[in-house]
């Protein structure tokens, strides 16, 4: 399940709960309309490439994700898990690096080995 299976990336958007919460309603009518048995719901749930656009596209630290934008994504899974009645993802981040910082897991792949993102959600 992916947030960008509803055409809109909700970290420029900023949707009102109510829009963010009907975004979270037609995936998971969608995910139920496939009448497929699955346990749990997998999503994507960070600013991965925030460190990329930061230092490939100098966009400034613009792509980083506030508080704000993490507890907007949160509510999306939890509403989704909700709408399925099926577990989803943790909503308290990625693995971290000594340092603190998200590390890219392809940067060894990427032509921006040292992107990571600044924060993990919740510490």
């Amino acid at each position: 399940m992916s947030i960008w299976g509803t055409g809109e990336d909700i970290a420029y958007s900023k949707p009102s709960q109510d829009h963010l919460d009907s975004l979270a309603a037609r995936s998971s009518a969608f995910l139920r309309s496939l009448g497929a048995r699955f346990d749990l719901v997998f999503a994507e749930f960070a600013d991965r490439d925030a460190g990329q656009r930061q230092v490939v596209n100098h966009d400034g630290g613009a792509s980083f994700w506030s508080a704000a934008d993490f507890a907007c994504h949160a509510r999306y899974l939890a509403d989704v898990s909700a709408g399925t009645g099926r577990p989803g993802p943790a909503a308290s981040g990625w693995t971290s690096s000594v340092s603190g910082d998200v590390v890219l897991p392809l940067a060894r792949w990427s032509s921006c080995s040292g992107c990571a993102d600044r924060a993990v959600p919740g510490q």
